[in-house]
């Protein structure tokens, strides 16, 4: 099934590169269409998931059940975020829009938290959008196929347009895709957006203003702004070097914004009230401290196959990710390029890129750190720069070399002794390490062929040979596949977030939450199965909501937060009914067991509170800090909020009495209300700018309860209160972005009648 929607898709997309980007033969089509075959092919053709789910079986109540499951321990330690964080946003994303509702909200981590405005979830990718056709598991699979499957195509076509030959094309095309970075990032959709940097620089280098908008667009909509950043400065460079485009590329991104405001707008809302906003800001202000021992495992990495020991073989954090790391034959080609063809014009800009990429790569590049905006990004990502680069210059060498269709170029022939000295340097360093590596990792059998096809790569490049563009080919793929084919596991879909006798027992109550103590129940799990953590890992936290962990999580040592006595009276607060705990712990007073798994208990605390009150008092407050102070002596939330406010002088007052009925429907509250007195109603989702209160349909005012949440003043009598996330950032972007596609429908309309 997976597979035949990849062809069909990837199908269409190369008919469409045919049709108005690149025209391809029937050869490379083919190529391209196979090329992410030697990695996702397991995968793919079996309707297996390409990803790092098994680590979901490091914790209980799954590690419990591993056996039976057919996992020992996960593949790949380093795939975390797959389990914990990518695949439960695209979840929420789904259960979003099965409930009729934007991708706005997701309730199942931290108390309630942004969905769409968190950028990394990237509903309007395509590929996203595209994978909702798919079972969850397999869109995993599929996204991976695809993100291989552009890098080669997009590189092909720059490549085509630099006039080197198809096979020089597709040899730049392996080399970009089979990259250490892409091959490392592919499961991370919003990152794997660097994929893209070919198609924007063709942009730029044809001025094309439909390619350009088309080309960034897209990269907006991959979900992640440190690559936007990154790849417009490596584009914006190419442009003044070949000083064209400036202008279209400009009003092409002006347009692309305006196409992308429903999803940029809600971004830029929340963006300086984040915690991470905050720590990087002041990072980028601390001197830059430069750590040789991770430089020299990046250069390694970078050069030598194995130098950290085998990819998937990482537990002792020796390896290095090694996102420019192309192998021998690329490496060798473009140092053929680099020297022999130095004033060929495009080789000078990629020599310059890669050796500025790669020293960015190695974290050796400290002048960043005083540019504006990369002051913030993790520089060392542009690894992927410095392999799209590299893959560039093979493929000029390599039409040089008189392997695909040769041309005369400026500084004549490339010379075949560079090529043997460079391939003979890295064939020994490989071979000289080889007994250090096999104890972290390295199959012999697998270093053998890896090492048989860097010779023979490099063999095929001086010596004619009818077909050497397939064997070359052949070659990269052989390499690269040994080196890096095993990161990611082909799991079986049962392994994927399977069935817990436990979790199963806990009741669906939209208004309470559940928590699992130390690493049980890791953080965003429990939203593949309908339930609600107040822990989360993501890559934004509200800012206000990280200055409450104290109160309930104040000896978290793990990079999620991590609950670890439930006596704190804020769990209470924030709804915790259920947790999921060890055997060996005993109930904490006011909690009882009332389940049993096979090594875990499930806890139920009867003293919880729902997630709409009226608290018995409120005490009216203007500092956070004083409410801070105060909230860590509390004992009793029910029985007083901290409402932040500048209406009311500080003070303590009783709140009024009121009855409510609650219904919740995805990010919507209807409440009714019948309040005796005036009250204050407290409702424990964490207030991120966008909530929007009407009280018997018109709009109100909310008011943060308890520092990070959301409360709402109500008169005296019946009144029913409506409570739904819905942020003005992301009315006013979708009428921006709908209407920048009428007016591009209506011009293309127009040009095509006339």
């Amino acid at each position: 099934m997976t597979f035949v929607f990849y062809l069909i898709v990837a199908a269409l997309t190369l008919f469409a590169f045919h049709r108005w980007v690149t025209p391809l033969s029937r050869r490379a089509a083919i190529v391209l269409l196979l090329l992410p075959l030697p990695f996702v092919g397991p995968a793919l053709v079996t309707d297996r998931v390409y990803g790092g789910h098994d680590m979901l079986f490091l914790s209980q109540p799954w590690s419990d059940y591993a056996a039976e499951y057919g996992v020992t321990l996960p593949h790949n330690w380093y795939l975390l975020d797959q389990a914990l964080a990518l695949a439960p946003w695209q979840h929420a994303m789904r259960a979003s829009l099965a409930q009729g509702e934007w991708p706005l909200w997701n309730p199942g981590m931290s108390s309630g938290d942004i969905l769409a405005a968190g950028m990394q979830v990237a509903p309007y990718n395509p590929l996203n959008l595209l994978g909702l056709l798919l079972p969850i598991d397999l869109a995993n699979t599929f996204s991976a196929a695809m993100i291989f499957f552009l890098a080669g195509v997009c590189t092909f076509a720059f490549a085509r347009e630099l006039e080197c030959s198809e096979g020089a094309s597709l040899v730049a095309a392996l080399g970009f895709a089979f990259s250490g970075g892409v091959v490392f990032w592919v499961g991370w959709t919003p990152l794997s957006s660097w994929v893209l940097l070919p198609l924007v620089l063709l942009g730029v280098r044809r001025a094309s203003f439909p390619l350009l908008t088309a080309a960034f667009a897209l990269l907006i909509l991959f979900g992640h702004p440190e690559t936007m950043l990154h790849v417009v400065a490596v584009a914006g460079a190419y442009a003044l070097f070949e000083r064209r485009g400036i202008v279209r590329a400009i009003g092409a991104g002006v347009v692309a914004l305006c196409l992308t405001a429903i999803f940029l707008l809600p971004f830029l809302e929340v963006l300086d009230k984040t915690w991470q906003f905050t720590l990087f800001r002041e990072q980028s202000k601390q001197p830059f401290v430069f750590d040789s021992a991770a430089s020299w495992r990046a250069i390694g990495a970078t050069f030598i196959p194995y130098y950290g020991g085998a990819s998937w073989y990482n537990l002792t954090r020796q390896w290095d990710f090694g996102m420019a790391r192309v192998g021998s034959v690329i490496l060798a080609l473009a140092v053929v390029a680099a020297v022999q063809l130095w004033r060929r014009h495009e080789v000078r800009f990629f020599a310059v890129l890669a050796v500025v990429a790669l020293l960015a790569s190695w974290s050796a590049l400290p002048i960043l750190r005083k540019v504006p905006l990369l002051a913030v990004a993790k520089n060392e990502r542009l690894g992927f720069a410095a392999a799209f680069a590299l893959s560039m210059l093979a493929a000029m060498a390599f039409d040089e070399c008189g392997r695909a269709r040769p041309r005369a170029r400026p500084g004549g022939p490339a010379r075949p002794h560079i090529i043997i000295a460079v391939g003979v340097a890295l064939v020994i360093a490989t071979a000289a390490l080889w007994p250090a590596r096999l104890a972290f990792g390295v199959q012999p059998k697998v270093m053998l062929v890896g090492l048989a096809a860097e010779i023979a790569g490099i063999v095929l490049l001086v010596v004619p040979r009818k077909h050497a563009v397939a064997f070359v080919l052949a070659a990269i793929a052989v390499q690269r596949l040994a080196e890096d084919g095993g990161i990611y596991p082909a799991l079986q879909r049962r392994q994927f977030y399977p069935p817990m006798p436990l979790l199963a027992k806990i009741p669906r109550d939209p208004l309470y939450r559940v928590v699992g103590t130390a690493n049980l129940l890791i953080p965003n799990a429990a939203s593949m199965y309908g339930l609600e953590d107040v822990r989360g890992y993501a890559s934004m936290t509200y800012a206000p909501y990280k200055r409450t962990t104290p109160l309930w999580c104040p000896n978290s040592q793990r990079s999620y937060l991590e609950v670890t006595d439930l006596t704190l009276p804020f769990l209470s607060f924030l709804g915790v009914r259920h947790a999921i705990t060890p055997k060996t712990m005993d109930p904490p007073p006011g909690w009882r067991v009332v389940a049993d798994g096979r090594n875990t208990h499930l806890m139920e605390n009867p003293g919880a509170i729902p997630r709409v009150f009226i608290p018995r008092n409120v005490r009216f407050i203007d500092d956070d800090e004083t409410a801070l102070t105060e909230m860590s002596a509390a004992t009793d939330f029910a029985g007083q909020a901290w409402i932040h406010t500048a209406n009311e002088p500080p003070r303590l007052v009783e709140n009024g009495r009121a009855e409510l009925r609650v219904r919740r429907e995805g990010s919507r509250y209807e409440i009714d209300v019948e309040a005796h007195a005036p009250s204050r109603v407290v409702i424990t989702d964490v207030a991120w700018p966008g909530w929007r209160a009407y009280l018997d349909g018109r709009r109100v005012d909310t008011e943060p309860a308890n520092l990070a949440f959301l409360s709402v003043p109500v008169p005296v009598g019946r009144h029913h209160l409506r409570l739904i996330y819905l942020p003005a950032s992301f009315v006013r972007g979708r009428a921006i972005s709908f209407a920048t596609m009428f007016v591009l429908a209506v011009t293309l309309i127009k040009r095509r009648r006339s």
